[in-house]
């Protein structure tokens, strides 16, 4: 099992490497259209994680998820980073090949949040049945059903 201490920097750590992504991308010289989109995406991912982060009790499926994302934003960092040179006549045949990086890093982090949202809502699905029988029984114990139930066998 993971620990919460554990999950906590990993995601510190992503919030890191988020915020550095959006720093650098208002500073890109090169491919500031793609670099721009990712930097919006990122910052959504880091107002989440943030909340994520005060209210996450660890589960290893979605750790794994989590540094699978960590691993991917790493990457758009590299990229983005990497766009920070100036335009010189032996950048610009490269500047179209970075935009494809940047946009398929971008791909990839939607991907990989994919399956946390169907994580997200197998455990919203499971605390709405609890909370649902819950309510329930409240219910049947307020209005004195369990008194009604036939008392077999006791003497």
């Amino acid at each position: 099992m993971v620990g919460v201490a554990e999950a906590v920097g990993l995601i510190s750590s992503m919030m890191s490497i988020a915020d550095q992504i959006i720093r650098v991308a208002e500073a890109a010289q090169r491919n500031r259209e793609k670099c721009t989109l990712l930097r919006n995406h990122v910052q959504m991912i880091s107002r989440l994680l943030s909340e994520l982060r005060s209210q996450w009790m660890p589960d290893p499926v979605t750790y794994s998820m989590l540094k699978n994302l960590e691993d991917a934003l790493k990457d758009g960092k590299a990229l983005v980073e990497s766009c920070q040179e100036k335009r010189t006549w032996s950048l610009v045949f490269k500047t179209q090949k970075k935009a494809n990086k940047i946009a398929a890093v971008d791909a990839r982090i939607s991907k990989l949040l994919e399956p946390f949202h169907i994580a997200n809502m197998i455990l919203i699905v499971g605390i709405n049945k609890e909370r649902f029988f819950m309510d329930v029984l409240e219910k049947l114990l307020q209005d004195g059903a369990c008194r009604r139930l036939p008392q077999v066998g006791i003497t």
